[in-house]
């Protein structure tokens, strides 16, 4: 068909009367029939033998600074760049003459396809500009292009070089250099021309068939800067600075997986990536080590408050070590943690003595082991006396600020408590502290000074102890006295070792008082707590341990006499008569003229048991009448102001005519219960 005739065909009604006459492939160029001639297909309305797209356009023009040409064969031919783009990019490709929006009003509508809405691009048209915009193929999710919106009619202006789309080479993060065949060797060859047989180029996807880390940053060493994004070498540019600090050995640590600053992308082009620059700095588990939140400030290249430079730890000389100062000795020894810590850390710089993995004999770390910052404390063969105390036990000295003078607190008594003595075994650490099952237990390494918690033995009795760390004293506690009677020195100084202040006397009297006897051979009631020869039996271990041992203790142990408990002797070691502990005891205790002897329960309670209630509490000693006292219904009365018991049967205050019926008790044999006392001889009638 020649050109005039295809115009004719094309225009014959003004607007393709072709509705319901022709079926065509898809722009395939293959006729189905229907009775029209085997050569119409899409080039006989629009494009040219060979390709549907204009020129010619439907309007018969062949401009391309015509909207309806434009750039059509820019893309529908092979070019520089890509191969053909299939008309489908751009327009819904009919499968017959008429298809629903075939043949409709113009202009043609365009409806964008996979490759120009790529990578979540959103394109637009404007037909009043000719232009396109936020379309994959022309750079709209790629960077540094000089035209990513190109105007459609200005064909062959240089719209589409190199360089329009994405920079050459693409600005940071992408590497500095515009040797693309290093990288995308599927896309661009070694001349730095497009592989167009390779389909790689614009193709939806960023092709880096064997890229690695090192291929745009770092090195055939490691990954790292240097080289950064943007070239540089030097450490004192942001983008190197101490990259290989960190992920190469050194003398302090193992290399730092990348992890641990950045998220790893899967691949070149995932989220986060090659993103605007700078890089994210997103800390790792290691920085963050304890609950920390580390932060990185650009302006100031600082990391601060990470457990890799010593933010949970005590005493580090530069916690926040500037990222751009390399080699200025900002990760010395001491610059994480003291260098030894502060208390109570040990003051001892013999750091492989408890870290025997992490430092070796000579001081230096133990790198290859992989222990130093690794986000622990290890002390692999640390026993309590590694810190503090000695091969004999774990209390000082030597003390966390390694002193053995007793007249420092953190020395102090302690080796007074926790080796025997003369008075008492050894006392448990845990008598006076919390003691931690490891090293790293809540309140053991949390600060100075050790905290005092007291145990049960110095709780003994329900006392609630006090420590005084400005006075140096324990105070309310049951190891030195507190709940026993006549102690010279309940409340010693902590750190005035030496100067008896645990002498015997010191927590109770020698003897203790009333209602204590008053005789100092404690052997008699306290046999397994005392020796006959007065000293303590320390190996037994019956000396304060929150028990009063009196295993064989009788009555008359403490008062009375072989014959019987009743006094003489008294509790005050008393043998006089006159003495109202004494007084008539034994007149009453033992067979006289007018009776035999009388039960003791017939003027006091006896206890079962030496520590009964009552008994030991408090002196003097309790009279409580019994039923020969109070036979017939009366009420005796006691009274120690005059010695004297009044209204008791015993002494005839039921009967009549005595003369003495209320005896003074501390007149004993003096005729005060002579026949006739207690009734008359006869009595009245």
């Amino acid at each position: 068909m020649k050109s005039s005739a295809r115009h004719q065909v094309r225009f014959a009604t003004g607007l393709f009367v072709f509705v319901g006459l022709v079926a065509l492939t898809g722009c395939g160029f293959t006729s189905i029939g229907d009775g029209l001639p085997d050569d119409i297909d899409c080039t006989s309305c629009h494009g040219s033998e060979g390709n549907p797209a204009p020129p010619v356009s439907v309007s018969g023009t062949d401009e391309t600074s015509t909207l309806g040409v434009g750039a059509h064969r820019a893309h529908l031919d092979d070019g520089e760049f890509r191969r053909a783009v299939s008309c489908n990019e751009c327009h819904v490709v009919p499968r017959g003459v008429d298809d629903e929006g075939h043949v409709d009003p113009l202009p043609a509508e365009l409806t964008w396809g996979g490759l120009a809405t790529a990578n979540g691009s959103a394109p637009v048209w404007d037909r009043d500009d000719a232009v396109c915009s936020n379309v994959y193929c022309h750079g709209a999710t790629l960077s540094g292009g000089s035209n990513t919106e190109p105007v459609w009619t200005r064909v062959g202006e240089g719209q589409a070089d190199c360089g329009t789309c994405h920079g050459n080479p693409p600005p940071a993060p992408h590497p500095d250099f515009d040797e693309c065949n290093l990288c995308h060797e599927g896309t661009v060859e070694a001349d730095g021309s497009i592989n167009l047989e390779g389909g790689l180029h614009i193709n939806g996807n960023v092709d880096v068939p064997g890229l690695t880390c090192g291929s745009c940053h770092g090195s055939g060493e490691n990954a790292a800067p240097p080289v950064s994004l943007s070239g540089s070498s030097e450490t004192s540019d942001i983008g190197v600075g101490a990259h290989q600090s960190h992920v190469r050995d050194g003398k302090l640590r193992k290399a730092v997986a990348c992890t641990e600053c950045h998220v790893l992308p899967d691949q070149v082009n995932s989220d986060g990536h090659i993103d605007p620059p700078p890089a994210e700095v997103r800390f790792g588990p290691l920085a963050g080590t304890g609950g920390l939140e580390p932060e990185w400030d650009r302006g100031s290249e600082a990391c601060s408050n990470t457990w890799c430079h010593g933010a949970s730890l005590a005493g580090g000389g530069n916690k926040a070590p500037v990222w751009t100062e390399v080699g200025t000795g900002q990760t010395a020894c001491g610059t994480c943690h003291g260098s030894p810590p502060p208390a109570p850390h040990p003051q001892v710089d013999e750091c492989h003595s408890c870290h025997s993995g992490t430092v070796r004999v000579d001081g230096s770390i133990d790198v290859a082991a992989g222990r130093h910052i690794d986000g622990v404390k290890d002390v692999p063969s640390g026993t309590c006396s590694a810190c503090h105390g000695n091969q004999e036990n774990a209390a000082p000295p030597v003390s966390l600020s390694g002193s053995f003078d007793t007249g420092d607190i953190e020395v102090g008594a302690h080796q007074s408590h926790l080796k025997d003595g003369t008075l008492r075994k050894a006392v448990a650490c845990d008598e006076c502290h919390v003691v931690p099952v490891s090293l790293e237990d809540d309140g053991h390494m949390d600060g100075s000074p050790a905290e005092v918690v007291f145990g049960d033995l110095a709780s003994t009795g329900g006392l609630e102890g006090e420590w005084n760390r400005d006075s140096g004293v324990c105070g309310n506690v049951y190891c030195h006295g507190a709940s026993l009677a006549g102690g010279g020195i309940t409340q010693p100084i902590w750190n005035l070792v030496g100067a008896g202040q645990a002498a015997c006397g010191t927590c109770h009297g020698f003897p203790p008082p009333q209602p204590h006897p008053a005789l100092d051979q404690c052997w008699l009631c306290h046999p397994g707590t005392v020796k006959a020869n007065g000293e303590i039996d320390v190996a037994g271990g019956l000396h304060i341990n929150g028990v009063k041992d009196v295993p064989g203790g009788a009555c008359n142990d403490c008062h009375g006499s072989d014959a019987n408990p009743a006094p003489p002797k008294s509790l005050s070691g008393s043998f006089n008569t006159a003495d109202t502990e004494v007084g008539a005891h034994q007149a009453h205790l033992n067979d006289g003229q007018f009776s035999k002897a009388m039960a003791c329960s017939e003027c006091h309670e006896i206890p079962d048991t030496l520590l009964a209630a009552g008994h030991m509490d408090a002196a003097p000693a309790e009279v409580e009448f019994g039923v020969l006292a109070t036979t017939g219904g009366l009420k005796p009365i006691w009274s120690r102001e005059t010695n004297i018991c009044t209204n008791v049967y015993c002494h005839g205050a039921s009967l009549t005519g005595g003369s003495l019926t209320n005896p003074d008790w501390t007149k004993a044999g003096q005729g005060q219960v002579n026949c006739g006392t207690c009734h008359g001889m006869p009595p009245a009638s």
